[in-house]
């Protein structure tokens, strides 16, 4: 049977942090309230993705507190995402509070159609071949 905690009209179960990358799907919502309510409880996981999605959505309250309040960090890809949406209030906090993450690798899935992972090199990200060169290498999931 789940627990469940009450947060302002938020209800969320209490977590033992098993539950897969909600962190980075709260970001992906945009809503930063979950974001923040998922981290108050320790619900759930992030990846580096987390950062990336929120620095390319021009979201720098949750570059912010991800840096502030989580371990991950970024990638190369939350540079190039808030350079390629001209957000540079968010490319600034990257470059002063980041840095070290303009220098790891993405990661790039594969599609998951039956080709083989190294089909993301044609079908992965459109920043591969700029990852690549910076970092010089890439993960392949």
């Amino acid at each position: 049977m789940l627990n469940f905690l009450h947060h302002d009209d938020l209800e969320l179960p209490v977590g033992n942090g098993t539950f897969l990358l909600t962190i980075d799907n709260a970001v992906r919502t945009g809503d930063f309230e979950l974001l923040r309510a998922l981290q108050d409880r320790q619900f759930g996981r992030a990846s580096k993705d987390a950062m990336d999605i929120a620095a390319t959505a021009g979201r720098l309250d949750m570059v912010q507190f991800l840096d502030e309040n989580r371990s991950e960090g970024g990638t190369f890809a939350a540079f190039t995402g808030a350079t390629a949406g001209s957000h540079d209030t968010v490319l600034e906090y990257l470059r002063t509070h980041r840095p070290q993450d303009e220098l790891v690798a993405p990661r790039i899935k594969a599609k998951d159609d039956g080709d083989d992972r190294a089909s993301a090199l044609t079908h992965g990200s459109a920043n591969l071949l700029d990852a690549v060169a910076t970092t010089g290498s890439c993960i392949i999931m």
